[in-house]
């Protein structure tokens, strides 16, 4: 897709039908299920990155993987920020693709945060775009495995997982929006705050047992 995000997520720029929000549910209105999720993106770099940024554009992997990957170099260049994904070589882009399945999902996080508003649908930044969903794809399977506490076991069919990566992130930008606000004619935190319910501390995801044990 020309915006990048995500590849695979359901009604990628459906919105929020109606907003609710009680005991039971809470739902958003007037904005993009895109924009929610990036704002939940933001959160988990937030949360994750934020001030050990030098720390994970490390790249640690076994030596025999270390010499298979040809983009290494430059993937760890952009993810110390040494340069702009926009502004690199077709030809570097895409040979680093394949490499992007042996960074951690806060690495790819590192990564993809300030890409987050790249849009082109120019063919000469095809690898661009490739790189991004592929980013993507690893970034939202990554993700459950990053937040799981506990022995959970993750379900075999890779797509389950990723599914599950797309929705954590969507909901935590929910909460990150109506937190700050969104829907209430609010502007700040504050005017937020008085207006709002309390929002819950946790929330629930309905699995299925089939798949998750």
């Amino acid at each position: 897709s020309p915006s990048g995000l995500p590849v695979g997520s359901p009604r990628n720029r459906s919105p929020f039908k109606k907003a609710v929000c009680g005991l039971a549910r809470c739902k958003l209105t007037n904005v993009t299920e895109q924009r929610v999720l990036k704002t939940g993106l933001r959160q988990l770099h937030a949360l994750f990155i934020d001030g050990r940024q030098g720390e994970v554009a490390e790249i640690h992997v076994e030596q025999d993987i270390a010499r298979k990957m040809l983009g290494r170099t430059f993937l760890k260049r952009l993810l110390k920020g040494e340069f702009e994904l926009k502004g690199c070589m077709e030809n570097d882009v895409a040979s680093a693709q394949s490499d992007l399945r042996h960074l951690t999902a806060e690495q790819l996080l590192l990564l993809r945060v300030p890409t987050l508003d790249f849009q082109t649908t120019a063919g000469s930044h095809s690898a661009r775009q490739s790189f991004l969903e592929m980013a993507d794809r690893q970034l939202f399977s990554k993700l459950p495995p990053l937040l799981f506490r506990g022995g959970v076991a993750l379900p075999e069919q890779l797509e389950l997982v990723h599914a599950l990566g797309v929705r954590l992130a969507i909901v935590l930008g929910a909460v990150q929006l109506m937190r700050t606000g969104w829907g209430s004619g609010k502007s700040s935190q504050v005017d937020a705050d008085a207006s709002m319910p309390a929002l819950p501390s946790k929330w629930a995801f309905k699995l299925s047992g089939e798949h998750w044990a």
